[in-house]
């Protein structure tokens, strides 16, 4: 099954958090915390790892695998705080990818982040 890159949105915008036991697992390590967590939406398993230093935070979406796959990197930019966004694992760069990249820069899915994390 393919999802194209409204449907993911749409998806993780719909994502409802479930409490069950094993589910998620945070791990601190010193500043460092490792939070890994699966949810099904639509009928399909998304995987999310997101690891948080203390003035940074990687996030990464597995897509019906918990394989690391491609990897983007995106920060806002100054003076005009525009979005870069880059590959920087899984060579050649898709829409969907860097279009996710690109929203959690200005927050629009990084809501639902915040809220898992602060439970652990």
């Amino acid at each position: 099954m393919m999802m194209d890159s409204e449907g993911l949105e749409n998806g993780i915008e719909e994502l409802k958090l479930k409490e069950e036991k094993g589910n998620a697992h945070a791990q601190p390590q010193g500043q460092l915390q490792i939070t890994t967590f699966s949810e099904l939406v639509n009928d399909v398993n998304l995987h999310f790892q997101i690891i948080r230093f203390p003035k940074q935070i990687y996030v990464w979406i597995g897509y019906n695998s918990a394989k690391l796959g491609h990897m983007y990197a995106a920060a806002s930019t100054r003076p005009n705080n525009m979005v870069s966004v880059t590959s920087i694992l899984g060579g050649v760069s898709d829409n969907t990818g860097s279009g996710i990249a690109h929203r959690l820069v200005f927050q629009k899915i990084a809501p639902f982040l915040r809220q898992k994390l602060r439970k652990y």
